[in-house]
C-alpha cells in the first residue's frame, strides 16, 4: 500500500513540475510573440490554446505506453 501511495505522490509531483515547465515555456513564447508583433489578438490566443492542448495530449499519450 505504501508503495502505491509513494508512486501516486511521485506522479503528482512530476506532473506539477511538468505543468510549471509548460507554463513557463508558454509565457516565454507569448512574450517573444508580443515583442515581434505588439498586438495579441483572439486568433493568436486560440492558436496558443490549441497548441497547449495538443502538447498536453501528446504528453498523456506518451505516458500511457
Amino acid at each position: 500500500m505504501n508503495e502505491r501511495k509513494g508512486s501516486r505522490i511521485g506522479m503528482i509531483i512530476s506532473g506539477g513540475i511538468i505543468g510549471a515547465v509548460v507554463g513557463v515555456i508558454s509565457a516565454i513564447l507569448l512574450i517573444k510573440s508580443s515583442e515581434e508583433e505588439p498586438r495579441f489578438d483572439s486568433k493568436q490566443g486560440v492558436q496558443l490554446g490549441l497548441g497547449l492542448i495538443s502538447l498536453l495530449r501528446s504528453l498523456v499519450k506518451g505516458s500511457n505506453r
